[in-house]
C-alpha cells in the first residue's frame, strides 16, 4: 500500500505529505475527486462519481482514512438498515497551497538567520537537515530495500520524484538515472530567485532526508538553477536503479 503512515501518526506537515507522496494513482485521484466534491460523501456517491464498483471505493478509502488524509463519520440511516459512512477529505488535495504559506515561514528565518547568525549558510543546512531527518522518519521510505513495498524497492528514485513533486517542486527524471530535476521552486515568489539560505536549507534538508533513507549509503548535492533552469539535485554513493 506504500508507505507506513498511521492515521494516529498524522500529527505534522511531514507526515501528511509522506502519506501523500504514498499514494498510488487511484488513491490519489479518489483523494481529489473527494476534495473537488466539497462535502462528506458515502460510498454510494463516491461509485456514482466514478463509475468504481463499491468495493473498489471502499477499499481506496480505507488506506486514505489509515493515512490520516481521509476522515469518515456514521451518518443515521433512513431505514432500519445499518448506518452509512461518510467521508471528506481532512487536508488540502494539493500539498503545494501549504507549501507556499510555508515559505513565508522560511523567508522569515532567513531574515532572523541574515541579522543574527555568523554563519548564516551553515545554520540554514543544519535547519534544512533537521527537517529532512523529521521528514525521512515520517515517510519511512528506505532507498536501500530494507523496508517498504516492491514498488519502493524497484523505483526508488520514482518515489523521491513523488515526494518531491507532492512538496510542490515539479520534480522530473534528470539528464541520467542519478539525478531529479526540480522544475518548480515554492519558495519562489513571482519567479525570482529564492533567498540562498533558503536554497542552502532545502540542500541541508535533502542531503539529510536521503542519508536516513538510505543508511547513509546515498548522498546528494543540490545545484540551485531556478529560476533560469531547473533546480537538479544529484545522487552520490551506491548505484541507484
Amino acid at each position: 500500500m506504500g508507505g507506513t503512515v498511521r492515521q494516529s501518526d498524522v500529527d505534522s506537515f511531514s507526515a501528511i505529505t509522506a502519506g501523500m507522496a504514498s499514494l498510488t494513482p487511484k488513491q490519489r485521484s479518489m483523494l481529489l475527486v473527494l476534495s473537488d466534491y466539497g462535502e462528506p460523501a458515502t460510498i454510494s456517491v463516491l461509485s456514482d462519481m466514478t463509475g468504481l464498483h463499491a468495493n473498489s471505493v471502499r477499499e481506496t478509502l480505507s488506506v486514505l482514512v489509515e493515512y490520516g488524509l481521509v476522515r469518515r463519520a456514521r451518518v443515521p440511516s433512513a431505514s432500519r438498515g445499518r448506518p452509512a459512512w461518510e467521508y471528506e477529505s481532512s487536508v488540502p488535495a494539493d500539498l503545494s497551497v501549504i507549501m507556499r504559506e510555508f515559505s513565508t515561514f522560511a523567508r522569515a528565518v532567513c531574515a532572523y538567520l541574515e541579522t543574527t547568525s555568523a554563519t548564516p549558510v551553515a545554520d540554514a543546512e543544519k535547519i534544512g537537515g533537521l527537517w529532512g531527518q523529521r521528514l525521512a522518519k515520517d515517510s519511512s521510505i528506505a532507498l536501500d530495500g530494507s523496508e517498504g513495498s516492491h514498488e519502493v524497492r524497484e523505483h526508488p528514485l520514482a518515489r523521491l520524484r513523488i515526494l518531491f513533486s507532492t512538496l510542490g517542486f515539479g520534480a522530473v527524471a534528470g539528464a541520467d538515472d542519478q539525478s531529479i530535476n526540480l522544475t518548480v521552486c515554492p519558495f519562489s515568489q513571482d519567479g525570482q530567485y529564492p533567498n540562498p539560505l533558503t536554497c542552502a536549507m532545502h540542500k541541508g534538508m535533502i542531503s539529510a532526508m536521503l542519508a536516513v533513507l538510505s543508511s547513509d549509503k546515498v548522498d546528494a548535492d543540490l545545484a540551485a538553477n531556478f529560476p533560469g533552469a531547473p533546480c537538479v539535485i544529484s545522487l552520490a554513493g551506491e548505484q541507484m536503479r
